[in-house]
């Protein structure tokens, strides 16, 4: 039997928007992936990357946290099966991932391997946080270390620059703080604590060198967070600050433009299994053109239409005779990435841009893939406009059981979907409403109105 190979993929920070075309082609071809446990659990839902076929590895599981010879041993075991092996770790492998460790070990034992960079969060956080590490006529150095050096020991010895970025810091943030005070740093030095950067419950803490401990506590900061102190970290002297926008619904990207993004998800995505077994009927109802029209009205409702199709041997010709309605550029390119082009994308987000983009269309049946937690309003609307309307709900979502953590530091709060607004409000009450209440359209505005609280509608700007 040949020898698979094995490639060491840095994944970038975290959110599964940041990872390498070459990391997201060896996460396609691989049979095996072994995943840092920093990685959240829905990285490859994310990613839009079908895994139904591939064996996944979490290396922390009910049984506990892995040693880097068990990591080694099951790196070499699935090669030499003839498979190919995608080690993920968050960031770049070669900054503090133990990356040449395991190059060394897979060279030793003749096994084929390659290293894919990432994104380094010490870069990556820099410019989701709007702190640039880096900017003319102000800052012209930064440094990359950690607080920890093998065995767990404390880092002695910090390098001189504008600004340093600091892994493992969490931890022993007050030793780290008077370290660096007692090599010459003025303790008002401007320093920034950030949690989970990229992923959803991000949080950040903005203080100084003696106090930025302290104030880390007070908002419950803990690993995985990066520490920046210096230049990079003093707000004050940008020419110009985004507002920070406290982001509830499911998919951040199309909402960046509009500020700095903390994502903290109202609800989570639940599958319907009872609907899987309404597919095979519906693709045959596809190919006998019985659907004029499939809407897709987000990115998750096409991800899992495909995935059941992926499941089942087929792929994006069963959809050749229906036009293609996107509810959104975010769903019109989750739509490409599976090989189709919508026939038609509102201009506007919400129910009532798609309702819109139908009143010139002919009249014919409607496949509507949605969320079994939508109201039946766009079904009603649609069947008014088109005909008979076939809903097909591969989810609902429900609220996050992380919700109830103290609410991090933002100007507005952003709401995508009424029960985005009603999981707050019960976990939260008026506390997650004080600052500026935002949201995508008027049927979750009036869902905000009804807590007697106003909100404006902001909707994003995508190309």
């Amino acid at each position: 039997m040949n020898i698979g190979k094995v490639y060491i993929v840095g994944a970038g920070p975290g959110s599964a928007d940041l990872i390498t075309i070459g990391g997201l082609r060896a996460i396609k071809k691989a049979d095996v992936l072994i995943c840092d446990n920093l990685l959240p659990r829905t990285f490859f839902e994310e990613l839009g990357v079908f895994v139904g076929n591939k064996h996944i590895i979490w290396l922390q599981d009910e049984n506990g946290h892995k040693e880097q010879s068990e990591i080694n041993r099951l790196m070499a075991d699935s090669a030499k099966q003839g498979k190919a092996v995608v080690r993920l770790k968050t960031g770049d492998p070669h900054i503090f991932g133990r990356g040449m460790e395991e190059l060394a070990f897979l060279s030793e034992n003749d096994i084929s391997c390659e290293i894919i960079p990432g994104l380094t969060v010490a870069t990556a956080a820099g410019a989701l946080l709007d702190l640039p590490l880096t900017q003319r006529q102000r800052s012209y150095s930064f440094a990359v270390v950690t607080a920890r050096c093998a065995g767990g020991k404390i880092n002695e010895s910090f390098p001189k620059a504008d600004s340093l970025v600091i892994f493992m810091a969490v931890s022993i943030l007050e030793k780290v703080a008077n370290k660096l005070i007692k090599e010459g740093w003025p303790e008002d030095t401007p320093a920034v604590i950030a949690e989970r950067v990229s992923m959803a419950w991000q949080n950040q803490v903005e203080g100084e060198l003696e106090n930025i401990a302290s104030l880390a506590h007070q908002a419950d900061i803990h690993s995985p967070a990066i520490l920046i102190v210096g230049k990079a970290a003093d707000k004050k002297e940008l020419p110009q600050s985004r507002p920070r926008i406290l982001f509830t619904g499911l998919d951040p990207a199309n909402f960046r433009t509009m500020g700095t993004i903390i994502h903290w998800p109202a609800v989570k995505v639940v599958r319907i299994e009872e609907e899987y077994k309404k597919i095979p009927g519906i693709i045959e109802q596809l190919r006998a053109n019985h659907f004029g029209y499939t809407i897709f009205t987000s990115r998750t409702s096409v991800q899992l239409f495909f995935e059941a199709l992926k499941s089942l041997g087929l792929d994006s010709r069963v959809l050749f005779l229906t036009k293609i309605i996107a509810c959104g550029h975010g769903t019109a390119m989750m739509l490409e990435e599976n090989g189709i082009i919508a026939d038609f994308i509102p201009a506007g987000m919400g129910s009532q841009a798609i309702v819109g983009i139908t009143e010139s269309q002919d009249k014919a049946n409607v496949l509507l893939v949605q969320s079994a937690t939508a109201t039946e309003a766009l079904a009603k609307s649609l069947a008014e406009k088109l005909g008979q309307i076939e809903r097909l709900c591969l989810h609902c979502v429900q609220p996050h059981q992380e919700l109830g953590r103290k609410l991090p530091e933002h100007d507005a709060i952003y709401f995508t979907c009424p029960s985005g607004v009603r999981a707050y409000w019960e976990k939260y009450g008026q506390q997650a409403f004080k600052k500026e209440v935002w949201c995508i359209g008027d049927v979750t505005a009036k869902q905000i109105n009804e807590f007697n609280v106003k909100a404006k509608v902001v909707q994003p700007y995508v190309s």
